[in-house]
């Protein structure tokens, strides 16, 4: 890669990876809704506008939440 990151090598990520897992992880392209777990729709019925809806939070503020606890899933 002329004059960028060298740290990984393409070719080996392709043999590692499936066709559409290397787009979807690598070269960033969204899966077919198809052949997802949980389709879009569903995920869009969770969002939520956080600027509206959650007024103990402050995404602009150094601490978002203040000094109270944070719960962070995997």
């Amino acid at each position: 890669m002329r004059g960028g990151c060298n740290l990984f090598d393409l070719d080996q990520l392709r043999m590692e990876y499936s066709p559409d897992e290397y787009q979807n992880l690598l070269m960033c392209e969204f899966v077919d809704d198809l052949a997802s777990v949980f389709p879009l729709s569903e995920l869009q019925a969770c969002m939520v506008d956080s600027w509206e809806v959650w007024t103990d939070f402050h995404a602009l503020a150094l601490r978002p939440f203040g000094w109270r606890e944070v719960w962070i899933g995997l």
